[in-house]
């Protein structure tokens, strides 16, 4: 085959991200769940530049902090094709691919469910042990890290049904009900799709 395609990054401002992470004021929590991360990216081909991911203690979430400084046009990092989830993977799945074709022909979002379907088959049924598994291990799917237990996820779909009330009255009630009422959607049709799926993986692990 052809040459793999690449997603990449190269410095050109990002020394100022350097001079920041060099600051002792501004370093960053290694999260734990990086190390099995970058150890299956590295297996897929990355190439990593002088750059390490951790969580940010002048922000929320994480990053990407350059470790030194950086010259114009230097590789910070690279991510192969065989690193990312795409269409291909959800349409050619053995088990669920058809139907998932279905969806995306559908167009409305049909493409971006369907890749929502197929990872959420790839955790379910396989967990970290799946193609993609220790990048879905990292994803804030609770607040087990930090071990301050400050909740990792901040967006509205997270949010408690008081919360998002608390909002009515202001244009962001509406986008919020909006975004929460598709993705209930989306997962209740993602959720007809793949369950057959993931309680036949459930039942040969001796979950039910």
């Amino acid at each position: 085959g052809g040459p793999m395609s690449r997603g990449s990054c190269r410095g050109r401002s990002a020394s100022l991200v350097a001079s920041a992470a060099a600051d002792p004021r501004r370093q960053v929590d290694v999260d734990p769940r990086h190390a099995p991360l970058l150890s299956w990216l590295e297996k897929c081909g990355m190439e990593l530049g002088p750059v390490s991911l951790g969580k940010s203690r002048v922000g929320a979430g994480y990053g990407a902090f350059a470790t030194r400084d950086v010259v114009e046009g230097e590789l910070l990092f690279s991510v192969p094709s065989a690193a990312c989830v795409g269409l291909y993977d959800a349409c050619g799945d053995e088990d669920v691919g058809e139907q998932l074709t279905r969806l995306v022909v559908k167009g409305q979002g049909g493409a971006t469910v369907a890749l929502a379907g197929i990872l959420a088959k790839e955790w379910l049924c396989e967990g970290a042990a799946g193609p993609r598994g220790p990048y879905l291990a990292m994803l804030p799917w609770d607040a087990a890290w930090p071990p301050e237990a400050e909740q990792e996820q901040e967006h509205c779909l997270w949010w408690s049904e008081s919360q998002v009330d608390a909002l009515e009255g202001s244009p962001a009630y509406a986008d919020a009900v909006g975004i929460r009422d598709e993705v209930a959607l989306a997962a209740k049709v993602i959720k007809s799709l793949i369950g057959a799926s993931v309680r036949r993986a459930y039942k040969e692990r001796g979950g039910m």
